[in-house]
């Protein structure tokens, strides 16, 4: 990697909105990827989530960049009114399904409710609850017979526990805590990938 490539991959993993716009002001390509990613993948797959995330995120998409899947655009960036204004228009997003790489439990076959967890998205998670969203939709199982988790699964193994007023908003919205797996994969793809039965 480059040395911009290096300091722009710091400021998505640390996320410190000042270093990372003066990186994009000086011209920093968001459309070309770079170690067979784009740089927004960077910035959703790190393994830091923080309040600030949202910021680089917003950023990145003001000087160009795009997601894989646009539907969740209103739900990284934690808009609340925007993803119930989207869900007023479209019911059937409530029914989307998202596969994103994450540093944490998956999103694959994800519904946007797990998508909002993992990022510890409150007010998304708060206008999919207000909509209707299953709060026990699971996701896509592997071929293993893994995975196949709740929202509830990723507030869990949320940082510093970021995900506790997810977790009490799902508990408050019914969300069952009983149901079992036969295993999940956390981190799949990373080198710290493992497999919990």
């Amino acid at each position: 990697m480059t040395p911009e490539q290096l300091e722009f991959v710091y400021a998505l993993e640390e996320h410190p909105v000042d270093q990372l716009r003066s990186v994009l002001d000086a011209g920093f390509d968001v459309q070309t990827p770079f170690d067979g990613r784009s740089p927004v993948n960077w910035l959703t797959e790190m393994y830091s989530r923080s309040d600030r995330f949202k910021d680089c995120l917003r950023l990145l998409l003001e000087h160009g960049a795009t997601l894989d899947d646009p539907v969740l655009e209103p739900v990284l960036l934690d808009d609340g009114e925007a993803l119930a204004a989207a869900l007023r228009a479209e019911p059937a997003l409530l029914e989307h399904r998202a596969t994103m790489v994450s540093a944490f439990t998956p999103l694959v076959g994800a519904s946007l409710l797990h998508v909002a967890a993992e990022y510890c998205h409150l007010n998304a998670a708060r206008a999919l609850v207000e909509a209707g969203a299953d709060v026990d939709a699971r996701a896509a199982v592997d071929d293993c017979g893994l995975n196949g988790h709740t929202p509830i699964f990723h507030t869990v193994n949320s940082i510093l526990n970021r995900g506790a007023p997810i977790m009490e908003l799902l508990l408050d919205a019914g969300a069952r805590t009983d149901l079992r797996l036969a295993g999940i994969t956390w981190g799949k793809g990373f080198e710290w990938e493992t497999t919990f039965f």
